[in-house]
């Protein structure tokens, strides 16, 4: 893609090497659930890396949580005060 006129080029970035002993302490918790996660994942960048799971667990979470904090807002104030 060219760059446009006047815009200035971002920086590059780094490469960082991670000694073997902090990368095996960083991925032993994801390698402890590697074949639950091949069941339910993917390695596709977007829907949380496959799992469309995760959006029915957060909707109904938040779902869930909304019920209450409405139900504690009817009990705390009058009906005519409430939009």
């Amino acid at each position: 893609m060219p760059q446009e006129q006047g815009a200035e080029e971002a920086p590059k970035a780094k490469k960082v090497e991670v000694p073997r002993q902090v990368r095996d302490e960083t991925w032993a918790p994801w390698n402890a659930v590697k074949q639950e996660w091949l069941n339910v994942g993917g390695d596709a960048g977007y829907h949380f890396y496959g799992s469309g799971r995760i959006f029915y667990q957060m909707a109904d979470a938040f779902g869930k949580e909304m019920v209450g904090l409405l139900e504690n807002k009817r009990r705390e104030e009058p009906w005519e005060t409430r939009v």
